[in-house]
């Protein structure tokens, strides 16, 4: 990476400043240091006359040849800011912005995306999914009570209250709502989320879907003695549950 001197930024910010900045600068600088001295050009006369020094085709010649010096000060200029802008002040303007550069930032900003949340990817799988008015209803009533966590916080019968439909109809469209992803979503507690979960994997009749239906609580409170004998399983064998369900 190059690294820019600060003097090199300060020419840089000077040479693309506008006229009117440009002059406000030379003031702030005047009064900061009075060793300064301010050259006029009011009121000074050429000495001789430079065509009869000269010449016209040596003045055409140097018409040119400042021309090509000003196109390449300028070409210059830009190189510079497109090496150099991330070394720039983050207040510095650059005042010959043009319509690529608009064009640029406005590209910028229509890539930008913001991160979608729970509610929302379940509201669109809601909205591609064929549903009746009704039900997508009661499903919109439902993922307003979902957590971020995935959780849902309502009772059916607030649900029902809230748009106007009756419990079976909500619970009906909850069962739905947990077959949407991720799995496990709008479950009611822990031991239904777990549940849900070994489910789309097919595991209903699994040791660890036994386990957690029927004994979440004990297992919680570490009474491995009992559960696993409830089970019919070793301790061994239940530790391994344990293990898969923490």
């Amino acid at each position: 990476m190059q690294i820019i001197a600060p003097q090199q930024i300060q020419s840089l910010e000077i040479l693309t400043a506008p006229l009117l900045d440009l002059s406000t600068r030379i003031n702030q600088e005047m009064e900061a240091n009075p060793a300064l001295e301010r050259l006029s050009t009011d009121g000074e006369q050429l000495v001789g006359d430079p065509m009869e020094e000269v010449g016209a085709p040596q003045v055409d010649a140097d018409m040119d040849g400042a021309a090509a010096e000003k196109d390449e000060f300028l070409a210059n200029i830009i190189q510079l800011d497109e090496s150099w802008g991330d070394y720039l002040p983050p207040n510095h303007a650059r005042s010959y912005a043009g319509a690529e550069d608009d064009e640029r930032r406005q590209y910028f900003f229509d890539s930008l995306t913001t991160g979608s949340t729970l509610a929302d990817d379940l509201l669109q799988q809601l909205r591609t999914s064929d549903f009746d008015e009704q039900t997508s209803k009661i499903g919109e009533a439902i993922i307003g009570s979902i957590d971020a966590s995935g959780y849902l916080r309502s009772p059916p019968e607030d649900v029902a209250v809230a748009c106007g439909a009756n419990v079976k109809d909500v619970g009906r469209v909850i069962n739905t709502l947990q077959t949407f992803e991720p799995a496990g979503v709008c479950a009611r507690d822990l031991r239904e989320c777990l549940l849900l979960q070994l489910e789309r994997q097919g595991r209903k009749d699994s040791l660890t879907y036994k386990a957690i239906d029927k004994h979440l609580d004990k297992l919680a409170k570490n009474r491995i003695p009992q559960v696993a004998k409830a089970l019919r399983v070793s301790a061994a064998t239940l530790h391994e549950v344990m293990h898969e369900i923490r």
